[in-house]
């Protein structure tokens, strides 16, 4: 199945969904819960907490979110949006149509803004492109059909990976002490790892479009912000190791196996005796430090020379 092989029309999303709008809700206000709120956010699917039941706001369940920001979501599940998400709906579309649909919204998502923010207007009058059966309407079919076709695509791939994955694992240790039954000691970040250097300073306009990913601040995707053309005079590249974030998504800490370079809003942390294994099970310790970090308590290098961190012992200690 092509997309090149279909024809496409222009829709107004008043024309296929019923909207509704979230209504606003304050930090001091939320008590927390186990049912998703949505705000404006590029990830997590908007979610940015989890609330109680709230009799004063309406819950939905099956819809597209679309925040002030453009970017859409298709939810399944219920939950609550505050006043910066709109709730689409139309219980005649498939949830694969509706996955086939965000895609398409969120080819408008470029010209949202905090000065120029989708709101009511946007709502009902927004078009986006779709593809029509031989009656001009939307396909709903197509659409279905062509999101299954790559959702077995991409599981069968990666039940191959998992395949592949498995036969380089060793047998599980049935003798492995659990984790609580371990003996645990504090000990100092610069006596564990022997490498720890800051990024350096990029801004976007020096960032010329390239191979080698770009870490930085965000709490997603390892921090990697951007993918850049190396240049040896400005940057360092770093390899296997951890990073870790000073500011911005303070605390977030990442095992990188990949090649990269890093901003100066980035620490490496690397000890060349470690593995992966190893890494992934130090970056667990250290994304912990988010809880202690934040905007106004960023983590700089007087901090990181007296943090500390637990780990399970051996029997020398």
């Amino acid at each position: 199945m092509k997309l090149t092989d279909r024809e496409w029309s222009l829709f107004s999303l008043k024309n296929i969904f019923i909207n509704y709008h979230g209504k606003r809700l304050t930090k001091n206000n939320r008590i927390v819960g186990k049912i998703p709120l949505l705000t404006a956010c590029e990830t997590n699917q908007g979610i940015s907490s989890y609330i109680c039941e709230m009799k004063d706001m309406q819950k939905f369940e099956n819809f597209i979110s679309v925040d002030m920001f453009g970017h859409a979501f298709y939810h399944n599940y219920s939950c609550y949006g505050d006043d910066n998400i709109y709730f689409f709906k139309n219980k005649d579309i498939a949830s694969h149509a509706m996955l086939f649909i965000i895609a398409c919204i969120n080819k408008n998502s470029s010209k949202y803004s905090y000065g120029n923010q989708f709101r009511q207007n946007n709502a009902d009058g927004d078009k986006f492109l779709l593809p029509i059966n031989s009656l001009g309407q939307p396909d709903y079919q197509f659409m279905e059909d062509y999101i299954k076709e790559i959702m077995y695509r991409k599981r069968k791939l990666y039940l191959e990976y998992a395949q592949e994955k498995l036969q380089t694992l060793p047998p599980p240790d049935n003798n492995l002490i659990p984790l609580q039954n371990k003996e645990w000691k504090e000990f100092f970040i610069v006596d564990i790892f022997n490498s720890i250097k800051r990024g350096k300073r990029l801004i976007k306009d020096n960032q010329i479009e390239g191979r080698i990913p770009y870490v930085s601040s965000t709490a997603t995707n390892n921090g990697v912000d951007n993918f850049i053309q190396y240049n040896a005079l400005k940057m360092k590249k770093y390899y296997n190791c951890l990073s870790i974030a000073n500011s911005g998504s303070v605390g977030s800490s990442f095992y990188e196996p990949f090649v990269y370079v890093a901003s100066d809003h980035v620490t490496h942390l690397k000890n060349d005796k470690f593995n992966k294994y190893i890494y992934l099970f130090l970056a667990t310790m250290t994304n912990r430090w988010s809880q202690k970090y934040n905007f106004n308590r960023e983590i700089n290098d007087t901090r990181i020379a007296r943090e500390k961190t637990l780990l399970p012992i051996n029997n020398n200690d």
